[in-house]
């Protein structure tokens, strides 16, 4: 399938500006997260290094996920809480923590997730000039970042890691979609193509993303030596099912209605992701 032009979002490209630090960037948005925060926090804050900073973005939580992030705060100069007053939606969320960030490399967390040493840096290593981003393998995850794809199933969590580390070092996997369980971007790319698609509520923004990026010639890779463990649907579950497939329903009209305007029709999910769990 030829693309037209690549696609910008004119709303939001060139609001970074340059990076003011050279380090990393994790930005992570909450809604009723109590119960993983704590976890994913003390994960990510033990693999940090020069330089690099944890932003939390909560969209009005419920419960005591905010009195849970302002404990580890007290403890660290290297994370900061940004709370909104409202559920801005996952995207416009996300955006918030992206305009506040300083470094030169950005990455979208999943607050239900826990990392291993040196996950910045082995994804950092897997760009070149033709890559736009990169994710690592998990679990509770799509495609061939299925963590099943490539280990057997049953593995303890401990030894996934030092498996893939022993199996897979230094190499990595092209593929047409990236899950936002996590992502890892240049943050000039960003500011040029745009933020996250803030008409997209709640779910398709990697989706999205994901084609925005190939719009433009870059690839999106998998790091097959970085596992990231992910709970899945946390934040979904605290919600009624009906509102959770309502918004996702309008996120996945939105896009819809995006791709047919720049493709003059809506392609199929084969052509755009290489997947088929879209109509």
């Amino acid at each position: 399938m030829k693309e037209p032009e690549p696609f910008v979002d004119t709303r939001t490209a060139g609001l970074l500006g340059p990076a003011r630090s050279p380090g990393s960037s994790v930005v992570i948005v909450t809604y009723n997260n109590e119960g993983c925060i704590g976890d994913c926090l003390h994960s990510v804050l033990m693999t940090l290094g020069e330089g690099e900073e944890v932003i939390v973005v909560d969209n009005a939580s419920e419960d005591g996920t905010v009195r849970e992030v302002r404990s580890f705060q007290q403890r660290t100069r290297r994370l900061h809480l940004l709370e909104s007053d409202t559920n801005l939606g996952y995207a416009a969320g996300a955006n918030v923590g992206l305009k506040a960030s300083a470094g030169k490399w950005l990455v979208l967390l999943n607050p239900d997730t826990a990392v291993w040493p040196r996950w910045l840096e082995k994804m950092r290593r897997a760009f070149s000039e033709e890559v736009g981003a990169v994710a690592p393998m998990s679990d509770n995850v799509g495609g061939r970042q299925l963590i099943g794809e490539v280990l057997e199933v049953g593995r303890p969590l401990g030894e996934i890691q030092d498996v893939l580390t022993e199996r897979f070092a230094g190499t990595t996997e092209e593929t047409k979609l990236l899950f936002g369980v996590c992502l890892m971007l240049p943050r000039s790319l960003l500011d040029r193509i745009g933020l996250l698609d803030e008409d997209l509520f709640l779910g398709n923004d990697d989706l999205e993303l994901s084609w925005r990026i190939r719009t433009h010639g870059l690839k999106l890779v998998i790091v097959r030596d970085v596992f990231v463990h992910h709970l899945n649907h946390v934040s979904f579950n605290s919600m009624p099912s009906s509102s959770v497939h309502d918004l996702i329903s309008q996120s996945s009209s939105a896009l819809d209605a995006k791709l047919n305007a720049y493709y003059g029709r809506t392609p199929t999910s084969e052509e755009i992701w290489g997947v088929t769990f879209r109509g």
